[in-house]
């Protein structure tokens, strides 16, 4: 079995959890991937920095909402997340 790479996603309302494989997005990861960051974008999805890749995942629906690389040749991608007040 290969190794999986990922994070765990808590639930607060029902206290589930399920691990996300970053895998499934298709990414080209090596043995050194690293999930650089994680933030909720809105109620069902999520924002994830993976390497140089910035993906916005909706865990309801169990779907890749949005990939684009931000940086090549092994560049270092400078982000900032910005918290939005409601």
């Amino acid at each position: 079995m290969a190794p999986r790479f990922g994070f765990s996603l808590f639930k607060f309302q029902d206290k589930t959890s399920e691990f996300i494989d970053v895998g499934q997005f298709g990414l080209a990861l090596d043995n050194e991937g690293t999930i650089r960051d994680i933030q909720q974008f809105n109620e069902h999805s999520v924002l994830v920095l993976v390497d140089n890749t910035l993906v916005l995942y909706d865990f309801v629906s169990k779907q890749l909402l949005f990939q684009e690389d931000l940086a090549t040749d092994g560049d270092h991608p400078f982000h900032i997340w910005v918290r939005r007040d409601k």
